[in-house]
């Protein structure tokens, strides 16, 4: 995205837990594969007298407007490794995926 944004843009993130349950599998050594999402709002503004003319996110923001600043939301998910009892302490993530799913 940077090559489309004029210097001295800015970007801000924000997390926030869904309402969607962890689901997880038991897996044969004891340790659990756990399913869970998590949502982001991801925004984009332009420095003081500057547009994000050249902003292109297909299906959701086209080149040549005047914004300047621009929110899209997105989902995450994630598969995570829960190993067993004694087996380790880190939850290494196995798999994700993110979308965005709207604009703010």
């Amino acid at each position: 995205m940077r090559p489309q944004v004029p210097a001295g843009t800015t970007t801000a993130i924000r997390h926030a837990g869904t309402s969607g349950p962890v689901v997880g599998l038991r897996t044969a050594d004891g340790g659990a594969l756990l399913f869970y999402d998590i949502g982001a709002t991801l925004t984009v503004t332009a420095p003081a007298g500057s547009t994000l003319s050249r902003l292109n996110v297909p299906g959701f923001v086209a080149p040549g407007g005047q914004a300047t600043s621009v929110t899209l939301d997105f989902l995450e998910q994630f598969a995570t490794y829960d190993p067993a009892r004694g087996h380790g302490t880190g939850l290494p993530i196995v798999a994700d995926y993110s979308g965005i799913t709207g604009q703010g």
